[in-house]
């Protein structure tokens, strides 16, 4: 099987950005059968996943600035398509989701802060995700979300995600020291 992982935006070092580099790296290391291609943004630097046998780092014509352009830009790109091997899943670790990908969409969702705390979000960005989103959840062949509760939320915004998520929690980094 041939996966792909969509790291646009790459947010290492951030919350969302720790969660799937160590998502990522875990399945890694026990995963040597299957091929990987990992997506990044043009303007990052893809040195940690580099040098693994079993994965390919490409960077995307896809800036990873915030704003409209780069959801416009993941939506309509049609490069993941053009990629050979072709992809049998992609996982994406964030909205928008590409619309011309013909393979199975595997999509993380962390919470719904612009359904439930609108005000925590600027007007463009909840104008952006009230359009986008419906039409992610709905390609998505399977949404994995952190928490129960995030999955509650998303099946209560989303009844159409009844069935098809599943929540996986966050773990810490061992080895973990106190003191």
């Amino acid at each position: 099987m041939h996966i792909g992982f969509m790291l646009i935006p790459y947010q290492r070092f951030t919350g969302a950005g720790e969660y799937y580099h160590h998502l990522i790296q875990e399945i890694l290391r026990i995963d040597n059968i299957n091929k990987y291609t990992i997506f990044f943004p043009s303007d990052t630097d893809t040195f940690a996943f580099e040098n693994i046998k079993n994965v390919t780092c490409v960077q995307t014509p896809i800036h990873s600035r915030p704003g409209p352009l780069r959801y416009i830009e993941t939506m309509l790109t049609g490069f993941i398509n053009n990629y050979t091997p072709l992809l049998d899943v992609l996982h994406c670790f964030n909205f928008p989701l590409p619309i011309f990908f013909k393979g199975k969409i595997i999509l993380t969702i962390y919470d719904l802060r612009e359904e439930d705390l609108p005000e925590s979000c600027g007007l463009i960005h909840r104008l952006i995700m009230r359009n986008i989103a419906p039409a992610g959840v709905m390609k998505a062949y399977h949404i994995i979300t952190i928490s129960k509760f995030s999955q509650e939320r998303l099946e209560v915004n989303y009844p159409i995600c009844k069935g098809k998520s599943t929540a996986i929690y966050i773990a810490v980094d061992f080895p973990l020291q106190i003191g």
